[in-house]
């Protein structure tokens, strides 16, 4: 957010939203394990929209990120993979942007149908899982190829176990002027 928007960082000191997703090993069993665990950030975001919709602005989706988490998980016995994703954005406005932006993404990546009615909650059925999108105020989750017996229980763990924080802002010292006491 503050590589994009310096401003965010110099002048307002926007401080995003740190995200630590909620723990699916008990929802998922013994069988599934966490294999990587990042943020996305704002920036990542732009360049994800941009392979999607190349010929699209994509900053009017992004530009209100607050803080994300993913997590991908994969399943011992066969290799499948499973994602989570929380993210926070400045306001409901932005998260909902961002859920009308994402859910035509996640269309085109699957071959999905998108519904044209605007919504807080989208699922899907795919082969390899449960595809859902959802908003609730300035926060959505995002799961992809979750198994559908897990898919209810999941989504209830990360909404309920997601911590998200702000940092406190940190104010700047002002430095010595050469020659005054020291």
């Amino acid at each position: 957010e503050q590589v994009l928007h310096p401003e965010k960082y110099l002048d307002a000191r926007d401080q995003p939203t740190t995200v630590k997703l909620g723990d699916l090993g008990s929802v998922l069993g013994a069988d599934w394990s966490p294999l990587l665990t990042n943020v996305w950030g704002e920036l990542n975001l732009e360049v994800m929209f941009k392979e999607f919709f190349p010929s699209s602005k994509t900053s009017s989706v992004t530009n209100g990120w607050d803080g994300d988490q993913f997590r991908v998980y994969e399943r011992a016995k066969d290799g499948a993979l499973m994602a989570a994703w929380f993210t926070v954005w400045d306001s409901e406005k932005d998260a909902e942007q961002f859920t009308t932006a994402y859910k035509k993404l996640l269309a085109k990546k699957y071959g999905l149908e998108a519904p044209a009615e605007k919504q807080d909650r989208y699922q899907w059925k795919r082969d390899a899982g449960e595809v859902v999108l959802e908003r609730r105020g300035a926060e959505v989750l995002v799961l992809e190829d979750v198994p559908g017996d897990l898919c209810a229980k999941a989504e209830d763990a990360l909404w309920a176990g997601t911590e998200r924080m702000v940092l406190p802002r940190v104010e700047r010292v002002a430095r010595p002027t050469e020659g005054a006491g020291g």
